[in-house]
């Protein structure tokens, strides 16, 4: 009678990755262990079993692939923020753009981004359409981390950073800055 241990259950030879080390228990059959520890290395597969860097030219033609498609989520992920410049057109237009805080009794805020149902249809579906692609680069990043190969995760990391540098460090700087008057000077030591 056929045991499960009489069947192959790993991958085939060809199918393996540096990230993968074949056992054959007494019976011949091969299992895949997948390594749970980063390794450096220029042989990787990253994502599919296709892409596979041979060579240290392939391997930093992929990790620069990878530094780009970081680069782009950033972009994307602005893009898709309350401060898209998409939903610029669609901002209030009032005079002061700063909010109302109890240092700053000015009533005329503009709010950082419109209620959703103020936004046209084909708006609405732009922005549905790159949060998909964003969420989906994002799922692919992380696959491509979990190679454990640390180039393709400082690769990954770089991109990001570099990305977040470009596209949202504005995001977290005031667009204006509030006016005090005389009484509000007092409330500041």
């Amino acid at each position: 009678m056929a045991t499960h241990e009489d069947h192959d259950i790993g991958a085939p030879a060809a199918m393996e990755s540096p990230s993968t080390t074949t056992n054959t228990h007494d019976t011949g059959a091969a299992t895949s262990h997948h390594l749970t520890s980063f390794y450096w290395g220029h042989q990787a597969t990253i994502l599919f079993d296709d892409w596979r860097t041979t060579s240290p030219g392939t391997y930093v033609a992929s990790l620069l692939a990878l530094l780009l498609i970081s680069f782009l989520y950033q972009y994307l992920e602005r893009l898709t923020s309350p401060s898209s410049p998409i939903l610029l057109p669609y901002s209030s237009s009032s005079s002061s753009c700063c909010p109302t805080t109890p240092h700053n009794n000015n009533n005329h805020s503009k709010p950082i981004s419109p209620s959703p149902h103020q936004l046209p249809l084909p708006t609405k579906l732009l922005l549905t359409l790159l949060f998909s692609l964003r969420v989906g680069l994002a799922y692919l990043l992380m696959l491509a981390v979990m190679s454990f190969n640390g180039g393709v995760f400082l690769a990954v990391i770089l991109g990001l950073s570099a990305g977040f540098f470009v596209f949202r460090t504005d995001i977290h700087t005031p667009k204006c800055v509030p006016v005090l008057s005389a009484s509000d000077a007092n409330l500041h030591p």
